[in-house]
């Protein structure tokens, strides 16, 4: 589907923190709030029912927009 497209690089091991925590050493260059958010948002029921990794990588490309956004708009300010 579209959301594997996203699904490369660090956002597999990102995901992967997500879905099963931290069960690899590698895996600790990933602060918990970015994965524990987007497991969050993964259980939200507006996603419908999408497999859970496609519910994991449209919460993640959410969270990434919705956080640049916000340091958009807090730039701004700051100018």
């Amino acid at each position: 589907g579209v959301a594997q497209v996203f699904d490369r690089w660090d956002a597999v091991h990102l995901l992967g923190v997500a879905e099963h925590g931290y069960i690899q050493e590698h895996n600790h260059a990933f602060y918990p709030l970015v994965p524990a958010a987007t497991r969050l948002l993964s259980s939200m029921p507006i996603l419908g029912s999408c497999d859970p990794r496609t519910r994991l990588v449209l919460s993640g490309i959410f969270l990434s927009h919705a956080s640049f956004l916000a340091a958009v708009a807090l730039f701004y300010r700051l100018s």
